[in-house]
């Protein structure tokens, strides 16, 4: 079954829901529909704040490395080197 399928009851919302849907991959559109049927409150999505700071790590992550124009790993170097102290 594709999660885009779920049409009533409720689901955990993983970091890789929320990512996908956030970029462009392969279940991009599943996570959407997901996400638009959880908006619509046909179905109930529950998350942690462990998502919460994953999702919000992977996306600084993903924006510093599309804009710097870095690899993945370059991109946590360039975080770490960068922090506010």
């Amino acid at each position: 079954m594709d999660i885009s399928e779920l049409e009533e009851g409720s689901a955990f919302l993983d970091t890789n829901i929320l990512l996908y849907a956030y970029t462009t991959t392969q279940f991009s559109q599943s996570c959407e529909t997901l996400l638009e049927k959880v908006q619509a409150e046909d179905v109930t999505g529950y998350v942690n704040s462990t998502v919460v700071d994953e999702f919000f790590h992977k996306a600084l992550l993903t924006q510093i490395y599309i804009e710097k124009r870095l690899s993945p790993r370059e991109a946590v170097a360039y975080v770490k080197k960068h922090r506010r102290s």
